[in-house]
């Protein structure tokens, strides 16, 4: 069975790897930043527009099951 992991701030640095070797392990990704960017795939990949900064997490509508990576850069309590 496919996995799912949701990535907040996919797009570089920590996020951004992590992403390519979750991708890479066949996992399915929704991934939340500011801006879409290219990381060479399209298939299991699900980008969501978000931003640390103005807003909460968006409410999801798949299910979680498998992982949360939070690596936005800036954390908000």
């Amino acid at each position: 069975m496919r996995k799912t992991f949701l990535v907040a701030g996919g797009t570089s640095g920590i996020g951004r790897e992590t992403v390519g070797l979750l991708h890479s392990s066949g996992a399915k990704l929704i991934v939340l930043s500011r801006n879409p960017v290219e990381h060479g795939f399209t298939d299991r990949y699900t980008h969501i527009q978000w931003d640390a900064e103005k807003s909460e997490m968006p409410n999801m509508d798949e299910g979680l099951s498998d992982g949360l990576v939070y690596a936005p850069g800036k954390c908000f309590m």
